[in-house]
């Protein structure tokens, strides 16, 4: 249910200033990554989730620029996965 409503709140959220969206950036964000380092590559998030449960540190980042949505998941402010659109958005 969070995930459904991170989703929607993503796809009202306005473009955030100065992300870089393509599939060359998204490449290059790994598993274990640093939420800095996802900064660094992608730029500030549109949106940003976070919460704790039993300990355990949880953040969402959803990336928006024009119709692609990027969403990069956060364990303990480390990389745990991520999902788009870009390569619907990229075919031709």
């Amino acid at each position: 249910m969070k995930q459904l409503m991170m989703l929607v709140v993503c796809a009202l959220a306005l473009t955030a200033c100065g992300n870089k969206l393509t599939n060359e950036t998204l490449m290059k964000i790994k598993q274990g990554m640093y939420e800095a380092e996802v900064k660094k590559i992608l730029g500030r998030p549109a949106t940003a989730e976070t919460g704790e449960t039993l300990g355990v540190n949880r953040a969402v980042y959803c990336y928006t620029k024009g119709k692609a949505r990027v969403q990069i998941f956060f364990v303990n402010h480390q990389v745990a996965g991520k999902s788009s659109n870009l390569e619907q958005i990229n075919a031709p």
